[in-house]
C-alpha cells in the first residue's frame, strides 16, 4: 500500500498509521510536505499530523529545496 501512496503522492491514513505505530515517515512524504509549505499550500489533516511530529526533518527538507 505504501508503494501506491508514493506513486499517487498522497499522505494517506496508511502513511499516518505507520508513522503512529513506528515513528517512521517515508522520505517522499517529508519532501511532499516540505514542498507544500515552501509554496504556501494548505496541508491536509494527515500532512499536519506528520508535520507536528517531524517538524525538524521537514524544515531540513525545506532548506535543501532552497
Amino acid at each position: 500500500m505504501e508503494m501506491i501512496d508514493s506513486i499517487i503522492g498522497l499522505v494517506t491514513d496508511n502513511v499516518v498509521n505507520k508513522y503512529i505505530d513506528t515513528g517512521k515517515v517515508p522520505d517522499w512524504a517529508i519532501n511532499r510536505i516540505a514542498k507544500k509549505i515552501k509554496r504556501n499550500k494548505y496541508l491536509t489533516s494527515n500532512e499536519r499530523v506528520i508535520f507536528y511530529g517531524k517538524t525538524a526533518e521537514i524544515n531540513e527538507a525545506i532548506i535543501k529545496l532552497s
